[in-house]
């Protein structure tokens, strides 16, 4: 049997304080599932719709082969004079 990889990802949405999670594509192999990653990375990380990202690799056997998490900076309240 062929390995398999695939790439996931689990977005909180701010707007609705909810979550969004799906495997973003099935791939024959590590390079393409490599190259899907890194794009998810790049579309994800810095929307302002998210207040957080987990981004993951894996192998059909659940194996994490890279895996990222970011969390939007929180902006500070302004100061009331």
């Amino acid at each position: 049997m062929q390995t398999m990889y695939f790439v996931s990802s689990y977005n909180f949405v701010k707007e609705n304080e909810g979550w969004n999670y799906k495997v973003e594509g099935r791939y024959d192999t590590l390079d393409l599932a490599r190259k899907a990653y890194h794009a998810l990375l790049g579309n994800y990380i810095g929307n302002t719709a998210y207040g957080s990202v987990a981004v993951i690799l894996t192998d059909s056997y659940g194996n994490i082969k890279e895996h990222e998490y970011w969390v939007a900076p929180v902006e500070p309240e302004p100061e009331e004079e």
